[in-house]
């Protein structure tokens, strides 16, 4: 008898009606996971042939995918969707790591890995899966500043295929056109830098991930097979995540896409108790707009939000965080230096082919080995979870015409002169109010108007002070 019939006998016999899916450790950040390379499916059957002779096979589950292959979509997606049947393992040892917020239940389910095949297959492709090792907020890892530490860019990528598969299904999309959407979604940053956006700071102009995909995709024989798998063209993908077709204006728009709403909703639950302290103000009203996607319809050609209010209270808590957390003074001045120390690598020692091979932990590991940094103090000092005391905002302006004279007047070695620029409010997302669609800004312009304002006060000139080990912190502001 073949090893898969005989775990498959046993497990028919413990489980009736279930399936051996798998083992479960080929997917998890190598932090967490005890196994540091998953083994191919005959060593996972294997080790689970070993575990239930030895022990049971109510021990052998709790090592194991087993359980149902239903396809999510097949479920009805307007009843509580937490009542899904997501494939577990290792729950408690791993419960921190996979723990998601996400729209649809009181503002919170447990999301592991979907069921569903095209998940599943997707758990396969090796460039996706390096995701588990790059952090969303890249640097953003003090003690002081905790927003999105364990989020990763796969699980952001899977919140955001998720969020894309209701949407689409709630609208009466094709199963092809909602297989699209999930891929897209899927792999929307899978060309992602090593600490995402602080890692562009490198070349943002090379580095932007949907231009690499554009060159990329197309050659990627792995991802090619992925998509027509399920009847998708690689040459759509890309439009989709370029946002240049139909159902990219859900994933990449102007305005306020599934991308954004994902990340927001993620980072708010890890950082609403911080928030509440910076702001002094009781934020919990905002988890109203937990479950926004359900708001969303496809109207004459474009997708617009039925729920103004709460498309307002997005945008706010996005602006919250903007202004609080991804924009920290701290973080500010980190990725000032960061910035000075990989233009002074890139061309040199450092380039797109090695940036896409990166994860966190190895990208870290080549910065703090590069000869070719400007100040190795100061790469090993950007890497410390103490960060904030070696680095520091010390100026603002924002008259931007002073730029060249503030530069003239502060920068040295160990201070930097950089202009920040405004985020992007998405104040024009599109709504639709007693049948008449319009942008939010049109239909509460107070409320958009203080968005826009947090937006502008993020626009200015800052200078940023170096604190190498042994200068006191107190003494350097005293002094100037």
């Amino acid at each position: 008898m073949k090893l898969e019939e005989k775990i498959a006998e046993i497990v028919e016999k413990e489980f009736p009606g279930n399936y051996f899916l798998g083992g479960a450790m080929d997917v998890f950040d190598q932090s967490v996971s005890p196994f540091i390379k998953a083994p191919p499916r005959q060593r996972r059957m294997e080790l689970f042939l070993d575990e239930y002779k030895k022990n049971s096979c109510k021990s052998a589950k709790n090592l194991f995918y087993i359980g149902k292959p239903a396809d999510s979509r097949q479920l009805d997606l307007e009843s509580n969707i937490a009542k899904r049947d997501y494939l577990h393992f290792f729950k408690e040892a791993v419960e921190d790591y996979t723990h998601m917020t996400l729209p649809g239940y009181n503002g919170r389910f447990d999301i592991y890995f979907m069921h569903g095949e095209i998940y599943r297959d997707a758990n396969h492709i090796g460039i996706l899966n390096r995701l588990f090792n790059i952090k969303q907020l890249g640097l953003l890892n003090s003690e002081v500043v905790i927003a999105g530490f364990n989020q990763t860019r796969y699980l952001h990528s899977l919140s955001t295929a998720l969020l894309t598969e209701l949407c689409l299904t709630r609208n009466g999309f094709s199963e092809k056109e909602i297989n699209l959407g999930i891929i897209s979604g899927l792999l929307h940053d899978v060309y992602s830098s090593p600490l995402s956006d602080q890692g562009k700071l490198a070349s943002r102009r090379e580095l932007d991930e949907e231009k690499i995909a554009g060159k990329r995709l197309i050659k990627s024989k792995e991802i090619i097979e992925y998509a027509e798998k399920y009847g998708v063209s690689i040459e759509e993908v890309i439009k989709t995540i370029q946002g240049k077709n139909t159902i990219g204006q859900l994933i990449n728009s102007k305005g306020l896409d599934l991308d954004t709403v994902s990340y927001v909703l993620i980072d708010f639950e890890k950082a609403k108790t911080l928030l509440h302290e910076l702001t002094g103000t009781d934020l919990s009203y905002l988890s109203r707009s937990f479950d926004l996607h359900k708001g969303i319809n496809f109207l004459n050609g474009e997708f617009v939000y039925s729920n103004p209010s709460k498309v307002s209270d997005m945008l706010y808590l996005r602006a919250l965080l903007f202004s609080n957390i991804y924009r920290h003074p701290n973080n500010r001045a980190k990725e000032a230096f960061f910035e000075k120390e990989l233009k002074h690598v890139w061309g040199k020692s450092l380039n797109i082919e090695k940036m896409m091979r990166f994860s966190d932990q190895s990208f870290q590991e080549f910065m703090l080995n590069n000869k070719n940094v400007c100040n190795p103090e100061v790469a090993r000092d950007l890497f410390e979870l103490t960060a904030n005391d070696h680095f520091s905002e010390i100026v603002q302006e924002h008259d931007i015409s002073k730029f060249n004279k503030m530069k003239q007047k502060y920068e040295d070695k160990n201070t930097i002169v950089a202009i920040h620029n405004s985020f992007n409010p998405k104040t024009t997302t599109k709504v639709i109010k007693d049948g008449k669609v319009c942008q939010i800004r049109e239909l509460m312009p107070e409320y958009c108007g203080i968005i826009e304002g947090m937006s502008e006060m993020l626009n200015f000139v800052g200078v940023y002070k170096y604190l190498p080990n042994g200068q006191d912190k107190q003494q350097f502001y005293m002094d100037l």
